[in-house]
């Protein structure tokens, strides 16, 4: 801006110093001078917050640092998923399950003699989500699922797949 300003008015250039031009606008307008910053996820700005709070224990600082880790790995895992080919990403894991019949005692709760799940699997490439709804079954069911989902809906052409799930 100060060369923009001594270019328009040649004559200022011995009177006004660069230095001047900067103090002078800090003091009466507020512009901050230098790199501008790029763009930085909210979830990242926590986390580093997080991690370098002198409130929190170590513990808390070690967790915020992993889930810091884990968030930036999903967030290289989601581009390489929707700008190439032959990598793909799910995300899945199971939703609500309900007892059959509902019932609203808490004592009768556990007795229910049927369950109905539902299984969901997201897409990271395509933001497509796919559910899955069946009663009790056999303990391979996710693998089903899964198996199913990736020979259905995913491309033949996919070399590299990233699965992620909480405790599924």
């Amino acid at each position: 801006m100060h060369n923009m300003l001594t270019e328009k008015h040649p004559e200022l250039h011995t009177i006004i110093k660069y230095e001047y031009f900067v103090n002078y606008y800090k003091e009466n307008y507020g512009y901050r001078f230098g790199h501008p910053q790029v763009y930085v996820c909210s979830t990242c700005d926590d986390l580093n917050m997080k991690i370098k709070s002198t409130t929190l224990n170590d513990n808390a600082k070690h967790t915020a640092a992993a889930e810091l880790i884990d968030h930036k790995m999903r967030i290289q895992v989601t581009e390489m998923c929707r700008y190439k080919y032959d990598v793909a990403g799910i995300v899945f894991d199971f939703m609500q399950n309900l007892p059959l019949p509902a019932i609203p005692v808490q004592e009768m709760f556990y007795l229910c003699k049927l369950w109905h799940y539902v299984f969901c699997v997201h897409n990271i490439g395509d933001q497509k989500a796919m559910f899955y709804t069946y009663h009790e079954g056999g303990p391979d069911d996710v693998c089903t699922m899964l198996n199913h989902y990736m020979e259905t809906h995913m491309s033949p052409g996919v070399k590299e797949l990233h699965l992620f799930c909480d405790s599924c």
